[in-house]
């Protein structure tokens, strides 16, 4: 079976159906509009807090209904799905990212790391620049047990040095190899000022 996306098409239902989404209380999260075999499918994918049932779709599907057959963005005939994303989601945006810290995640990779382009672990966000900070448990002899320690600790804000760090009781041992593979660059050792510093 093969999809033939149409993005032009789900960014324009995103902006026609985003201000109902946030009426409601849903994130929106997905749409989607491809073609599987000869029909069409629109599929807008919803989430919140507490999750999606068949309810809250039924809802979001009557609510957006309205919307779309007024401003009509299709011209072709199509089926309208609403659905939650599921456990096995899909992360394609910086908000998906963020919403999904501190799950357990499998990413794939284009170039193998250790010798494999699947890495598994703990889903720690994006750095100030927007880039994803690997999975703390995908580094060698990191459990999962370091890294949801890990995990509680950064809850409390952003740690401002790798003796924070330790204040915040992440092991010595975790800092040390988050350190060795580069991934506390931008992380000075210690937050403490100097005289010569606050002086001048």
């Amino acid at each position: 079976m093969v999809k033939k996306p149409s993005g032009g098409v789900a960014s324009r239902v995103r902006e026609l159906i985003q201000p109902t989404a946030d009426e409601l209380g849903y994130m929106l999260w997905d749409v989607e509009y491809v073609k599987e075999g000869s029909q069409w499918y629109l599929r807008v994918t919803i989430d919140q807090e507490d999750g999606i049932d068949i309810n809250d779709c039924e809802k979001m599907h009557r609510a957006i209904d309205p919307v779309l057959d007024e401003a009509d963005p299709i011209e072709d005939a199509y089926n309208l799905e609403v659905s939650s994303p599921g456990i096995e989601r899909e992360l394609k945006t910086d908000e998906h990212i963020m919403s999904c810290a501190g799950w357990d995640v499998e990413a794939k990779l284009y170039a193998p790391v250790n010798g494999t382009k699947t890495v598994c672990g703990i889903l720690l966000g994006l750095d100030e620049d927007g880039r994803i900070v690997p999975p703390i448990n995908s580094l060698p002899g990191v459990g999962s047990a370091a890294a949801e320690a890990f995990v509680q600790a950064r809850q409390a804000g952003p740690f401002i040095s790798q003796d924070d760090m330790v204040r915040r009781k992440v092991s010595k041992s975790v800092v040390e190899t988050m350190r060795q593979a580069g991934c506390l660059n931008d992380l000075p050792e210690t937050s403490q000022v100097t005289l010569f510093e606050f002086g001048g």
